[in-house]
């Protein structure tokens, strides 16, 4: 995790959707604020706001035994419709990078 002094800089979308520069920096206590999440619990789009309900397993259940995964809503990220295509691009750049990753680890010789 960056520490509170890195700057790094990325690209929003500007007026007609070209790339403007945007220079990001974290806050001194962005450590605490850190959601774990196992999961997406649903989406919400109302009045131009888009609230994502992230869940944690509290039990695993047992197949076995009928019982079913135990899940708690445990964070709600409200983020504008606007940055919901900036999400987009970043989970798009991660799946390539996974995908890239998966790619090179297919084609290495085993051990």
């Amino acid at each position: 995790m960056a520490a509170a002094d890195d700057k790094s800089t990325n690209t929003a979308p500007g007026k007609n959707g070209a790339k403007r520069p945007v220079r990001i920096s974290y806050a001194p206590d962005f450590a605490s604020k850190a959601a774990y999440a196992d999961g997406v619990h649903g989406v919400l789009l109302h009045g131009g706001v888009a609230h994502i309900d992230l869940y944690q397993v509290i039990s695993p259940g047992n197949e076995k035994q009928n019982q079913p995964e135990q899940r708690v809503v445990s964070h709600r990220m409200v983020l504008p419709l606007a940055a919901l295509g900036e999400l987009g691009q970043i989970i798009g750049s991660m799946r390539q990078a996974a995908q890239k990753v998966a790619k090179q680890r297919a084609t290495e010789p085993q051990k």
